[in-house]
């Protein structure tokens, strides 16, 4: 079995967190592959925490001082995952609606490009156009 641990800082937009964990639960994963997921709440005002944990019970629930803001909050998320002992990370921004087929497309992607890191590609939900794409590097 292999671990994709997903890693998300989360502060006051609950039902835009939510619609990210449930783009992750919809996911089409293979056989041999789970998720764990690990969410910072860094103090929300707005109940997103308690939202995370009444509706994912699964996820695991962290909580921040209200000052960590979105790189600290993924900082410490990391610190909390590496604990796992995952296969891989998965760093995902809470406004970030997965396509079902994305950790599939990921895990064969890592596959072809061993010890290197993936960058995925974002597009707008309306338009369907790029917003964002990685870069393929032959050195550092």
């Amino acid at each position: 079995m292999k671990t994709v641990a997903v890693l998300i800082a989360a502060y006051n937009r609950k039902q835009t967190t939510l619609s990210c964990l449930n783009s992750l639960q919809a996911l089409q994963l293979p056989g041999d592959v789970k998720l764990e997921i690990f969410l910072t709440d860094d103090a929300s005002t707005d109940g997103t925490a308690q939202a995370v944990c009444n509706l994912y019970p699964q996820v695991h629930l962290l909580h921040g001082t209200g000052s960590l803001y979105w790189a600290g909050g993924m900082r410490y998320t990391w610190a909390k995952a590496l604990e796992s002992a995952a296969d891989y990370y998965l760093l995902l921004n809470d406004d970030t609606l997965l396509q079902p087929d994305a950790v599939v497309r990921l895990l064969e992607s890592a596959a072809l490009h061993k010890h290197s890191v993936i960058i995925g590609a974002t597009c707008d939900a309306h338009t369907g156009e790029a917003s964002y794409g990685g870069w393929r590097l032959n050195s550092r």
